[in-house]
């Protein structure tokens, strides 16, 4: 349904989708005769303000998970942004860009939130149900706390399938097969770089894969300088 009413102008195929598939769960009861799994009850109220304060045994683990999420995050926001600036014809700020996910994350640290980055499945969704502007996020997120406030029993029965098929038929429209192609024939090392952090992802996962990639790519640089350090020494000598 999502991928059928995509192009659609007028007819919202997400909505419908979520709809319907919600409205199926719930009146055959699937999540108890069928074990499909389903959103359930969402807690009632807004976060609160609460200093997270942690232990001495929690440090190692919180370094090394802020690590995993920092460089994480770096990642998704620079390509997602670029990749949209570049079909939109805008131009990008990557400093002003860090300073609004420090501070989005430093609001989130404070109200139980969890860690927050472009998010390579959230900003698809939005621009696939016809987002245009960075307004949707606060509607969105007004929507989300009327939600808890008013009525938290409403997608209880969302099955999870459902959410998972919105993300997917999101993000394909993201694959710029036409680029990497392009990428192919002007730098393949570029390429397969790509390729290996697909690949790493898809095996091992998305922290391990991405630095994996990173890894690679940190060689790469270094040995490009390298090389050309030394081919501008050389005249010299």
């Amino acid at each position: 349904m999502i991928l059928l009413l995509k192009n659609s102008k007028r007819v919202p195929g997400i909505l419908i989708a979520v709809i319907g598939a919600t409205a199926i769960v719930g009146a055959l009861d699937l999540a108890t005769h069928a074990g499909v799994s389903a959103l359930g009850p969402l807690p009632r109220g807004l976060p609160a303000f609460a200093i997270p304060w942690i232990t001495y045994a929690d440090i190692v683990p919180v370094l090394i998970g802020g690590c995993a999420v920092a460089v994480v995050s770096f990642a998704d926001t620079s390509v997602l942004s670029r990749a949209y600036a570049a079909r939109t014809g805008q131009n990008v700020d990557p400093n002003q860009e860090m300073v609004g996910l420090g501070a989005a994350n430093l609001a989130a640290g404070f109200f139980q939130g969890f860690p927050i980055s472009s998010s390579s499945s959230r900003t698809p969704v939005a621009e696939a149900a016809g987002a245009r502007t960075q307004l949707t996020g606060v509607v969105g997120a007004l929507a989300v706390a009327l939600l808890l406030l008013v009525a938290p029993n409403l997608l209880r029965n969302l099955p999870a399938a459902a959410l998972a098929a919105v993300v997917i038929a999101s993000a394909i429209g993201l694959i710029e097969v036409t680029d990497l192609i392009r990428i192919f024939r002007v730098q393949r090392w570029e390429f397969w770089l790509s390729i290996v952090c697909l690949v790493g992802v898809a095996v091992f996962g998305a922290i391990p894969g991405i630095g994996v990639a990173v890894v690679i790519a940190v060689i790469e640089f270094c040995g490009t300088v390298g090389v050309r350090t030394q081919c501008w020494a050389a005249p010299r000598e």
